[in-house]
């Protein structure tokens, strides 16, 4: 079973590498029959009814426009966001009046925000049920990335006005190397070297190019450029 979950998630990552060179046909299905209306039957996502710093959705509160693998049919142009709290995606209407939480056993993937994500929908080895950005993609191997955010309290101890809590989400956040049927959590820089059999040579071409920002920026792009020279 472990070893067919595992080909599954292979598969499906293969999938949507290949799915926008044959979405054509769908496409011209949906300008006839009017795909808005069959994703914003569903129910309306939790009101978050406090005061709260930061935010529950993976990156920003804004939605942006993308595309939804949804029920086994394709719906383009939609906008989307990810509650990472409640491990939810939501969508909204295009007239910007309704937001609907779409059911994740219905969902394959989605596309937005520049990136592609995967739902994980069982346990499989390392990876819990869940949406999964994907950093980088071949036939051969992937670099995912998961984002989980915990709702806490703590005493804020720089208000004059006496004792009050700061409520907040905060995140956990991990990336996976996926090969094959083999998914391996990545620790740090040094561990996808080895993991993606990159070079020290190589891994100098990406410190030139970026200078002394490799230590301070986001280890989405780090990995995302690293990994094109992966000798996989």
């Amino acid at each position: 079973m472990k070893k067919l979950c595992f080909f599954s998630l292979f598969y499906l990552l293969c999938f949507i590498n290949l799915f926008s060179q044959n979405k054509e046909t769908v496409e011209l299905y949906l300008e006839t029959t009017g795909n808005e209306a069959l994703i914003l039957r569903g129910e309306r996502p939790l009101s978050y009814r406090f005061v709260y710093s930061g935010t529950f959705y993976e990156e920003k509160e804004e939605f942006e426009k993308g595309d939804l693998w949804y029920n086994g049919l394709y719906y383009p142009n939609q906008l989307l966001n990810l509650n990472s709290h409640l491990n939810e995606l939501y969508v909204k209407s295009n007239d910007l009046s309704k937001i609907v939480k779409l059911k994740s056993e219905l969902i394959d993937s989605a596309n937005f925000g520049g990136y592609k994500y995967l739902n994980i929908k069982e346990t499989e080895g390392h990876l819990q049920p869940g949406f999964y950005k994907i950093l980088h993609s071949t036939s051969k191997c992937s670099v995912i990335k998961s984002v989980k955010k915990y709702y806490k309290e703590k005493i804020d101890q720089s208000s004059n006005s006496g004792m009050s809590v700061i409520k907040y989400f905060d995140p956990e956040i991990k990336y996976f190397f996926v090969k094959g049927k083999n998914v391996t959590e990545v620790r740090g820089r040094k561990g996808l070297l080895r993991l993606a059999l990159i070079s020290r040579q190589d891994y100098k071409k990406v410190y030139n190019e970026m200078g002394s920002d490799i230590f301070n920026v986001n280890y989405d792009v780090l990995y995302s450029r690293l990994m094109k020279y992966s000798k996989l």
